[in-house]
């Protein structure tokens, strides 16, 4: 029988509907006897929540947390300085949700590659009444991880090292919060990010921290779904606000190479040259995004493939 050594962590805000989908994609999990304790962190004092937890009381190991409404970055920082017990920590945002093989797809990836965490693939939808596409953002980010690694066969987890990570997070975010199961010590090594004071990109800044303190595991094959909320997402950032936000993370990136010794101009002009033709289109075109293309045409040593490409690709919309 398995050891209960997971903390799922349900951070919410006043959206009772979603999180019950949440949890009872949680109460679904085939490796549910591993969950130790399923954490909902309540940030908006509505008791709608709190009512909705005792419901799955008796299935899941619920600790209920109310919280009056503060920042999100705020939110975030308690939820990685708070003490955990277990020696992981999944998370799961209240609007999206996990397959029923989420978290043993995880560990066993985990364990397959001696990884410090995981993410996987995952599935666009607006609706859990809406067919599952895997597409959008995660084509993306299976894109930049298999990129990143040297265009390896997609049938099973891959090993992500440090450099890799990094030129995954280049051009966005290549692993979700809702897909992350992460060795509880290494998670917390996120309220580093909390500092940085760029509050729109610390999933991405989380991807490419964590490849700092050991390999991580990505599953290409999809094991949650990711909630859209295009609207939403519109009305709290300009265009122009979020090219300067992305840059500045682009920025980042390449600090923490070079802290590292990493020479990410080289590492990506390296996966450029074995980046198969077919694909390496695609990738040039998320490498053209205004944060990128914007410091990466400044560089003394921007790779051939991407100066060729520039003279004829337009920069890919914000």
């Amino acid at each position: 029988m398995s050891t209960p050594d997971v903390t799922v962590l349900i951070p919410t805000y006043r959206r009772p509907e979603y999180l019950r989908t949440a949890l009872q994609s949680v109460v679904d999990q085939t490796a549910r006897a591993r969950i130790r304790e399923v954490r909902v962190s309540e940030n908006g004092a509505d008791e709608r929540s709190r009512a909705l937890c005792a419901e799955f009381a008796d299935r899941l190991p619920i600790r209920f947390i109310m919280r009056t409404p503060s920042a999100t970055i705020e939110h975030f920082r308690l939820l990685l300085s708070e003490p955990c017990e277990s020696a992981y920590v999944a998370m799961l945002h209240d609007d999206d949700w996990w397959l029923p093989s989420h978290l043993a797809d995880s560990f066993a990836a985990i364990e397959a590659h001696s990884a410090v965490g995981s993410y996987s693939a995952f599935f666009d939808t607006d609706s859990e009444r809406a067919p599952l596409q895997h597409a959008a953002g995660s084509h993306g980010a299976n894109l930049m991880y298999w990129f990143a690694l040297g265009c390896p066969a997609p049938l099973r987890p891959w090993r992500v090292g440090h450099a890799d990570s990094l030129v995954a997070s280049l051009p966005g975010t290549p692993g979700r919060y809702s897909t992350m199961v992460m060795r509880t010590d290494v998670f917390q090594t996120g309220l580093e990010i909390v500092t940085t004071g760029n509050p729109f990109d610390t999933d991405r800044m989380i991807c490419a921290l964590y490849g700092r303190s050991g390999p991580i595991a990505y599953n290409p094959l999809p094991t949650a779904c990711i909630r859209t909320h295009p609207a939403q997402d519109g009305l709290r950032f300009s265009a122009p606000d979020m090219i300067r936000r992305m840059s500045q993370t682009t920025l980042w990136i390449f600090e923490q190479a070079k802290n590292s010794r990493i020479d990410l101009i080289a590492e990506l002009d390296e996966r450029l040259s074995r980046c198969p033709e077919s694909h390496r289109e695609l990738v040039v075109r998320l490498c053209s995004y205004p944060w990128m293309r914007n410091l990466l045409a400044k560089h003394p040593r921007l790779p051939a493939p991407l100066a060729a490409a520039w003279n004829v690709l337009q920069p890919v919309a914000s």
